[in-house]
């Protein structure tokens, strides 16, 4: 692993740095973007879905995320779609949430290129929710002493790649 700490952010907790290399992260830390976007933040993540409910009851189950709205809309006039919009705390003012989406009459890609990251704190518990929900343990939990984190890797009912990661609590 390539990591270089050049200028750290003041902000960058221990346990931030430290799931940035649980996560396999290779980072540089550099200065602060050279974009002036004081309001610009990290907003939500979409998944596009072969079904909409069926992954909505996986995330529900395993790891207790609530629905916020269902949107049915279109991305323009010939391209219909619909939206289930997830989270875990409810606030997603303060929390990005998950966003499963749904072309409508178009199928979805063969292949995802998203990896979703879940910080949860019981891994063990969360990938005992996994098959029962319809999803498939990749790789069982393992402790990552190095890293400070407990890891497992699983998918969902679609087959989509998830970390899920549970901080270890630092022994001094």
């Amino acid at each position: 692993m390539n990591i270089s700490m050049k200028k750290p952010f003041q902000s960058a907790s221990r346990w931030t740095i430290a799931l940035l290399l649980g996560l396999g992260v290779q980072t540089a830390w550099a200065e602060p973007p050279a974009v002036d976007a004081p309001a610009a933040r990290f907003g939500f993540t979409k998944v596009i879905v072969k079904d909409l409910e069926k992954p909505a009851a996986f995330y529900k189950a395993v790891f207790g995320m609530r629905e916020m709205a269902r949107v049915k809309d279109g991305i323009d006039a010939k391209t219909p779609i619909e939206e289930i919009i997830l989270s875990v705390s409810g606030n997603i003012a303060n929390e990005p949430p998950l966003v499963l989406f749904k072309f409508l009459g178009k199928k979805p890609p063969k292949d995802t290129d998203t990896i979703l990251g879940f910080i949860v704190p019981d891994v063990d518990a969360v990938v005992a929710r996994i098959k029962p929900a319809g999803g498939k343990i990749v790789a069982p939990p393992r402790d990552d002493l190095a890293h400070g984190v407990r890891v497992a890797f699983a998918t969902d009912t679609d087959g989509r790649l998830m970390e899920i990661v549970q901080m270890l609590q630092s022994k001094k």
